[in-house]
């Protein structure tokens, strides 16, 4: 088992397709890092970035620690090549077809923004629980004393007494942190959901042409969008939804873009399309975009912009009212 710390829920495999690197040395790719957050551009690593520590730790008496880390990476290792063969081959298709719908399946739910949309929503089912629980007296003695009675390590009720934790409840002054192995099972048990989606789109594979420009990708790669008006405003599109599509930067020559409508496909994409598809791809980043370098372009307003710029374009900045910024993980 692997002791590594710092986990990638964007693995550094698929990185390597948007990064420059000497073929003898793989591990000392760069990548082109625009962060939205912090206003500025740099080149580094593909390790030192789309990484937190310990994100895909497990804690459980059966397994080590990395386990699941290290399950990921073995697929990752098996995903890499299938990617790579279709760029070359222009055919998505076979085998190396549903490895990489099951790359996109795994990086469209293992994402930070959705453990923090999951940890908001347990967080405000929990305070409401706490209120109904604490809503008297009687209700508050009573479920302690049903905790109790099914708990074989508790002596005796030691409860907080209920005025103060009423008055503790309400004063809204705590957080509510999900543990880890939530995060990961919930992930897990989305993740054939949303593959069954995936495998019912058709999907056009665009290459793009020789004086078009490079794909980009993000630390949200996986931009799900809707492609025409949802039927309420607070509506999201979601994976299962009619009207919507789904588009996936492949490397920096090739992205995929899956709907239920249409026919699978593989199209040329000349710079005007790839410039478009950057676009959305910079919309959907939660914080930073990863290039080639900073030649690669996007459309804003009808007009071409180049990546060297992205980090001065105010309507791409993603920082913060208080003007801090998270630095690189």
């Amino acid at each position: 088992m692997s002791g590594t710390r710092n986990h990638h829920y964007v693995p550094q495999g698929y990185l390597r397709g948007f990064a420059k690197y000497p073929r003898a040395h793989p591990k000392k790719a760069k990548t082109f890092v625009s962060d939205l957050d912090l206003g500025r551009s740099f080149a580094t690593n593909v390790r030192n970035v789309a990484a937190k520590r310990d994100f895909n730790r497990i804690e459980t008496d059966e397994h080590h620690p990395n386990a699941l880390e290290d399950a990921y990476g073995q697929f990752e290792d098996k995903v890499v090549p299938a990617i790579k063969r279709i760029a070359r081959q222009g055919k998505f298709e076979g085998e190396d077809r549903v490895l990489v719908l099951n790359l996109i399946a795994l990086m469209a739910i293992r994402m930070p923004r959705m453990r923090d949309a999951w940890n908001e929503f347990m967080g405000r089912v929990y305070r409401s629980v706490a209120e109904i629980l604490t809503s008297s007296k009687n209700q508050y003695e009573s479920t302690m004393r049903k905790v109790v009675a099914s708990r074989t390590d508790l002596a005796e009720w030691e409860a907080v007494p209920y005025e103060e934790m009423r008055k503790f409840v309400r004063s809204g002054e705590y957080e509510i942190e999900t543990h880890q192995n939530v995060y990961v099972r919930h992930e897990l048990d989305a993740l054939d959901t949303v593959l069954s989606t995936l495998l019912r789109r058709k999907w056009t594979l665009n290459i793009a042409t020789a004086d078009a420009g490079d794909f980009i990708t993000s630390d949200h790669p996986v931009c799900l969008m809707n492609t025409a008006p949802l039927p309420a405003p607070w509506m999201a599109p979601g994976h299962g939804m009619p009207n919507t599509a789904i588009l996936f930067p492949l490397t920096r020559k090739a992205a995929l873009f899956g709907a239920f409508e249409g026919s699978d496909r593989v199209t040329p994409a000349p710079g005007l399309l790839v410039a478009a598809t950057n676009s959305m791809i910079i919309d959907h980043a939660d914080r930073q975009v990863y290039a080639y370098d900073d030649s690669f372009r996007y459309l804003k307003a009808g007009k071409i912009l180049y990546g060297k710029d992205l980090c001065c374009d105010a309507d791409a900045s993603r920082k913060r009212e208080d003007g801090e910024g998270a630095g690189v993980e």
